[in-house]
């Protein structure tokens, strides 16, 4: 539930971001960091962004369909790291990174000012930790897309915020 002592603004958001405790959040287009949410396999919630869904909605289906007709599906790994940095002084580095994982079919992505709500770092020594910008690190092999996460933690100082894999 939204914390009813936020501000007007910050419950309105918190209502707009909820979802059902056994909805799934599945990342289907490599491109992007917004999610679809599904809900118990029959409602699926796409963003109202007609780019976005258009885009999603082309990535999400084929799984969909595989799924429903018993085919297995090739899916992305996802991984996150939280950076102190701002986003114009990491970008040599994660260019220098793309560059070499690119032929692997890695996608390196970066987004200022967002941390998923699930994914804020647990850190004992500083709670109030945040980062200035979120590195996603997206391929279909979960070993490669490991190996570059931790790369992105050591070269940028960052914290791990998980990983997300089938």
């Amino acid at each position: 539930m939204p914390d009813p002592t936020g501000t007007a603004e910050q419950i309105a958001l918190a209502r707009m971001a909820l979802f059902p405790a056994n909805a799934e959040v599945v990342y289907p287009c490599e491109e992007y960091w917004v999610p679809v949410v599904s809900v118990m396999g029959r409602v699926h919630v796409f963003p109202g962004i007609p780019k976005l869904f258009e885009d999603l909605v082309d990535a999400y289906l084929p799984g969909l369909v595989a799924g429903l007709s018993g085919k297995p599906v090739l899916a992305f790994t996802r991984a996150l790291v939280g950076i102190r940095q701002r986003e114009s002084t990491i970008a040599p580095t994660l260019d220098k990174l793309q560059e070499r994982y690119a032929p692997m079919g890695i996608k390196i992505g970066s987004y200022p000012d967002w941390v998923p709500k699930k994914q804020q770092p647990s850190n004992e020594a500083s709670p109030d930790w945040k980062p200035t910008v979120v590195v996603s690190v997206v391929g279909k092999n979960k070993e490669q897309v490991e190996a570059c996460k931790a790369e992105v933690c050591l070269l940028l100082d960052g914290i791990d915020l998980g990983t997300n894999s089938p």
